[in-house]
């Protein structure tokens, strides 16, 4: 999503973006520990989960950005110029994700943090 975003960015108005940073504030090193020790937590642990999302093509890709939810509004401000732009900058910033075989994985991670009172 912020490869999509940031691709959107440099052809549209910032308010027809969606609003993601606080994700990156989450993550914040020790922000959620700190959050969760604030709460009463103690015995704090955590672990981290990761796992791949195949997309077979570009085309796929481009379908996951260009839905409606949560890029609409971006791309109703973009014409047909600037959507093709979009659409090869896009293919461009993800190209790192493509195999040799031509399908794309996208690694993702999840933190989970867990305690007790």
């Amino acid at each position: 999503m912020s490869t999509i975003v940031r691709t959107l960015a440099g052809h549209v108005p910032p308010e027809t973006l969606p609003e993601f940073d606080y994700l990156t504030r989450l993550a914040a090193p020790g922000l959620r520990e700190q959050v969760l020790r604030e709460s009463g937590l103690e015995q704090l642990h955590s672990e981290l989960f990761r796992w791949a999302i195949p997309l077979p093509s570009f085309n796929l890709v481009w379908q996951v950005a260009s839905a409606p939810i949560p890029f609409a509004r971006a791309f109703a401000a973009l014409d047909g110029v600037a959507t093709s732009r979009v659409r090869s900058e896009l293919e461009d910033a993800v190209s790192r994700c493509r195999t040799e075989d031509g399908t794309f994985v996208f690694p993702r991670a999840c933190r989970q943090f867990w305690g007790r009172k």
